[in-house]
């Protein structure tokens, strides 16, 4: 599991690492930032 900061500060990699695994909704990234800025 990768951590909120983690994936905030990386977010092309983990969006390139998701592709290489045919993740097939890679926008779920971006919300999941969103969300956690709403929680802030």
């Amino acid at each position: 599991m990768l951590a909120v900061p983690f994936i905030r500060q990386n977010t092309e990699l983990v969006n390139n690492a998701l592709a290489i695994k045919n993740f097939k909704q890679p926008e779920l990234v971006d919300e999941l930032l969103l969300w956690d800025e709403k929680r802030k």
